[in-house]
């Protein structure tokens, strides 16, 4: 399995890291458009007298039918049935199942802050980004369809896929959340139709036991960001010669001329957010200064700003679509991605180092 998917221990136990941060990122959105298929039909045609011949091809050999187990991950988090016959991984947060060429992933998480009311949808789109593509399981996605239950406690999103194991192929993830739990399940397939028995098995199968899973740190609300002084070095005094007894005066080193610094701009308060903006507080929290570049994908426009190392930004855009780059010096890699910004919206960011 390690071989077939790329995957090393590393790898894994970072996913649903990337799994938190990409929920968390979701919050900022709002959920992707129900795509509208158009069904062309074709008026049949005109019935002749001859009838063509036709051939029915043989009937293929039947599908094993699969027996199953039933699975509990070792947290106590969850349990389910998984198929027998397939290669099983566990780490601390997620089982990894891979059967016939298909992968399944069941994971689990702890956002800061419960998802829903369209915050489900929302995070998709950057999952598959960080998780799947990112993550190396597939090379490239499209078609990506979206849709949550009526409650807002769910969502779910299906795909065309590329992979460097077996080329074309087809994806599925499912988030659900269960009180302060966020649970996440992956399948990567090259034959829908194959996987589909085990797949809707252990969606049916899987019971959440979010009394087994802690509760998450209480963070301070979020505030704006205030302005900090910034220390300014004061010029040193350069020590005075200690005169030598001589009849001959020695001449007096010259102080070398040192730099006077300048003076440093107090950073003025954010301004309040003009009604209807939604604004995300960037939390930097790598040692190392980033910029960040958003481009609206609905009008002309583009806009960078820089977060000082270890530093907090707040920004605020309009209401729209936008994509995003965060440049990061080596021996961090850039990111980039999409995001839907609502009236309103008031989020933190956190920007950490793989």
């Amino acid at each position: 399995m390690r071989s077939q998917w790329k995957r090393s221990n590393s790898d894994r136990g970072s996913l649903l890291a990337l799994v938190l941060v990409a929920a968390l990122l979701a919050a900022c959105g709002g959920p992707e458009p129900t795509p509208i298929v158009v069904v062309v039909t074709r008026a049949p045609n005109t019935p002749t007298a001859e009838t063509t011949p036709t051939w029915t091809p043989e009937p293929g050999p039947p599908r094993p039918v699969l027996q199953f187990e039933v699975y509990e991950h070792p947290s106590g988090a969850f349990r389910l049935d998984l198929p027998q016959g397939g290669t099983v991984e566990t780490d601390e947060d997620a089982v990894y199942l891979v059967l016939d060429g298909s992968l399944l992933l069941v994971g689990f998480t702890v956002p800061d802050e419960p998802l829903g009311g369209g915050e489900l949808e929302a995070a998709i789109p950057p999952l598959v980004e960080a998780a799947l593509v990112e993550g190396g399981l597939i090379a490239s996605y499209s078609d990506l369809e979206v849709e949550g239950n009526q409650a807002g406690d769910a969502a779910g999103g299906r795909m065309a896929i590329v992979t460097e194991e077996f080329g074309d192929g087809e994806a599925e993830i499912l988030l659900w959340q269960v009180e302060h739990v966020l649970y996440t399940m992956i399948l990567v397939t090259p034959d829908y139709a194959a996987a589909r028995g085990f797949w809707t098995q252990a969606m049916d199968s899987l019971v959440p036991s979010v009394e087994r899973v802690p509760l998450p740190t209480a963070l301070p609300p979020t505030q704006p960001v205030q302005p900090t002084a910034t220390a300014t070095p004061q010029p040193s005094l350069t020590p005075q010669p200690t005169a030598q007894p001589s009849a001959t005066p020695r001449p007096q080193p010259q102080a070398q001329p040192t730099a006077t610094p300048r003076p440093q701009p107090t950073a003025a308060p954010p301004p309040p957010p003009q009604s209807g903006q939604g604004c995300y507080l960037f939390e930097n929290e790598i040692p190392a200064e980033l910029t960040v570049t958003f481009t609206a994908q609905d009008r002309q426009w583009s806009d960078s700003f820089k977060i000082p190392a270890s530093g907090t930004r707040e920004y605020c855009l309009d209401p729209g679509r936008y994509t995003y780059t965060i440049d990061a010096p080596p021996p961090w890699d850039s990111t980039n991605g999409d995001l839907v910004v609502n009236p309103g919206d008031r989020f933190r960011w956190p920007i950490r180092g793989g």
